[in-house]
């Protein structure tokens, strides 16, 4: 397994276990302060940009024709950034929940 690989299915792996774990913040941060936390759902908007970042790498592994290859891989890690970029400059913000 080459080093390249490693790191694309470690980025693909890292993805979703972003999203559980912004899950499981803005559940703690519910059930103790009755608001949502702003740093979980920026962990939730990250897991897929770092998931497309892992598969642009794994396209780039792929053997198949390399006009597509590259354009698949250039558009997966343009969209990954793009999706990680939006999600660290949101401005996120929660209204308090009434316990009813």
């Amino acid at each position: 397994m080459s080093g390249l690989t490693l790191i694309a299915f470690t980025l693909m792996f890292a993805g979703p276990a972003l999203m559980s774990l912004g899950l499981d913040v803005i559940f703690a941060s519910l059930l103790r302060r009755h608001v949502g936390s702003p740093t979980a759902a920026r962990l939730l908007l990250l897991g897929p940009g770092i998931s497309m970042i892992g598969a642009g790498i794994v396209v780039l592994a792929v053997e198949f024709d390399p006009l597509m290859r590259s354009l698949i891989a250039l558009l997966l890690l343009a969209s990954g950034i793009a999706v990680c970029a939006a999600a660290l400059r949101a401005r996120i913000r929660f209204a308090p929940v009434d316990p009813t």
